[in-house]
């Protein structure tokens, strides 16, 4: 097996642990209660691409065998070009320092606590970021870089704020 499928595999992996994580304790005893095919119990072609994991499979955690077998079957039903950037930004997720992951999670943790409402618009807002030119892109980077650390947390602040309005301006009848 070339080394790439292993990243890619362990890709799969790192996302299914990252997006899930977090799921509170009544998920994961359902979870737990479920059983997770041992190694003998895989098909062939997923023993093939799951071959890191032999000596251990049956030691791994049914959720944790559950989530890469997701991982495996998402894997599967992505198109080359997905499966391409999957492998890109799984080789860029490896190339962080462990600060800047943990980072990268505990924000994310931040944004699964959002109320849909607000974690839709700031995909939104993300959206119309990446569709603007790189040029216009790497203006605001700069000029939010040029900003001081206070001016950040002032700006931040007014957001919080505004957002804390709208969401109590939705939710008076």
């Amino acid at each position: 097996m070339n080394y790439r499928l292993i990243k890619i595999i362990s890709l799969l992996f790192v996302s299914w642990l990252f997006f899930t994580s977090g799921s509170g304790h009544a998920k994961d005893n359902a979870i737990k209660e479920v059983t997770a095919p041992g190694w003998q119990q895989l098909k062939s072609n997923e023993q093939q691409l799951l071959s890191p994991y032999k000596k251990n499979w049956d030691q791994l955690p049914v959720q944790t065998r559950l989530r890469v077998l997701m991982g495996l079957k998402t894997w599967s039903n992505m198109s080359p070009e997905q499966k391409q950037r999957a492998s890109e930004r799984f080789s860029q997720w490896q190339q962080l320092p462990d600060d800047q992951r943990d980072l990268i999670r505990s924000k994310y943790q931040i944004f699964k606590q959002l109320p849909p409402e607000q974690r839709k618009k700031l995909i939104s807002r993300m959206k119309k970021f990446k569709q603007l030119p790189k040029n216009e892109q790497q203006t605001i980077k700069n000029r939010w870089n040029k900003l001081t650390k206070k001016q950040r947390q002032n700006i931040k602040k007014r957001l919080k704020n505004r957002n804390k309005k709208l969401i109590n301006r939705k939710r008076k009848p």
